[in-house]
């Protein structure tokens, strides 16, 4: 990674009711060679119809390299159900 890479952080977490939301946050990587966020990293994101977002929970696995559940901004009585960092 290099400064200035920008990345894009993708969440999905899991409401009391079971619903599925999804959020997305935009990240830099800065001088110190650290990945951290551009923008608020709950800015709701309802890019998706359910049946996809429901596919991607599935599918997304945490992956630790990245960050652990106690690194994300989870809401107040949600869960996190899978995450990823992929380049943009």
């Amino acid at each position: 990674m290099q400064t200035g890479d920008r990345y894009r952080y993708d969440f999905i977490t899991r409401d009391a009711g079971g619903n599925l939301r999804l959020w997305s946050q935009d990240c830099v990587v800065n001088e110190e060679g650290y990945v951290e966020a551009a923008d608020d990293p709950l800015d709701l994101t309802p890019s998706v119809d359910r049946e996809t977002l429901a596919a991607w929970a599935e599918y997304w696995t945490l992956d630790t390299r990245h960050g652990g559940p106690a690194d994300c901004l989870v809401p107040a009585g949600e869960t996190l159900v899978g995450h990823r960092l992929m380049r943009s």
